[in-house]
C-alpha cells in the first residue's frame, strides 16, 4: 500500500529481492511507501497447482475479455477496469487470475506482461496482440478481437463435443455388451455345453 504525491492511496504488488529494495523501487516510481508486506507464495503456488488440474471455462474468458474491451473503449483507466472485473467475475478459477492482473498492472507492469504470467488463460498469440495493441494505441480493438476469437473457439469446442457424443455412446454400449457377454453369457453357455456332452 503506497501513496502518490497527490495523496492518493494505491494498492499493488511488485517483485524485489528485499523490503528495502522494494521501498527504493516505489520511491523511484514516485510513490511514498506506506505499508509493505511479503506475499505468501506457498498459498499462491498451491492454488496455481490446483488450477492446472481444472478446466478453465471458455465462456468465462469470453465474458472477461468482452467486458474489458468495453471498459477500455470507454476510456476507463485500465486498473479501474480490472478492479471492476474482479467484482463481476463469477468463476472461482478466473477470479484469482483477474486479481493477479490487477496486482501486476498496479505495480507498473503492462497488460501484455500481466497476461503472459497466465499462459493457460492467455495464449502467446494473445500476449503478442495485446503488446501490439499497447504500442499502436488500439488496445480495446485488440481485446475485442481476442474475445471474438475465444467465442469462436468455445463454439467449435461445443460442436466437436456434440459430434463425439453419439460415437462415444455407441462405443460405450459395445464395451458394456462385450463385458456382459464375456463375463456372464459365454461362461454359462460353455458350462451348459460341457454338461450336455457337447464340445
Amino acid at each position: 500500500i503506497a501513496r502518490t504525491k497527490a495523496g492518493k492511496t494505491v494498492r499493488g504488488a511488485l517483485v524485489a529481492p528485499s523490503m528495502m529494495e522494494a521501498e527504493q523501487e516505489l520511491a523511484e516510481r514516485g510513490y511514498l511507501s506506506a505499508s509493505l508486506r511479503p506475499e505468501h507464495r506457498i498459498v499462491g503456488s498451491l492454488r496455481e497447482i490446483a488450477i492446472q488440474f481444472q478446466r478453465l471455462p471458455l465462456k468465462g474468458i469470453v465474458i472477461l475479455l468482452r467486458q474489458l474491451s468495453v471498459m477500455v473503449s470507454a476510456e476507463m483507466p485500465l486498473v479501474d477496469a480490472l478492479r471492476g472485473l474482479v467484482r463481476q467475475t463469477e468463476s472461482s478459477l478466473l477470479r484469482p487470475v483477474v486479481i493477479d492482473l490487477v496486482k501486476d498492472v498496479e505495480s507498473g507492469r503492462r497488460l501484455s506482461e500481466a497476461f503472459a504470467a497466465h499462459p493457460r488463460v492467455f495464449s502467446s498469440f494473445a500476449v503478442y496482440l495485446v503488446r501490439a495493441g499497447e504500442t499502436s494505441g488500439n488496445l480495446s480493438e485488440v481485446i475485442s478481437y481476442l474475445a471474438d476469437q475465444a467465442e469462436r473457439d468455445a463454439e467449435l469446442r461445443s460442436k466437436v463435443r456434440s459430434a463425439l457424443l453419439y460415437p462415444s455412446f455407441i462405443i460405450g454400449g459395445l464395451v458394456v455388451v462385450t463385458f456382459i457377454m464375456m463375463t456372464f453369457v459365454i461362461p454359462r453357455m460353455t458350462s451348459v455345453l460341457f454338461q450336455t456332452g457337447g464340445t
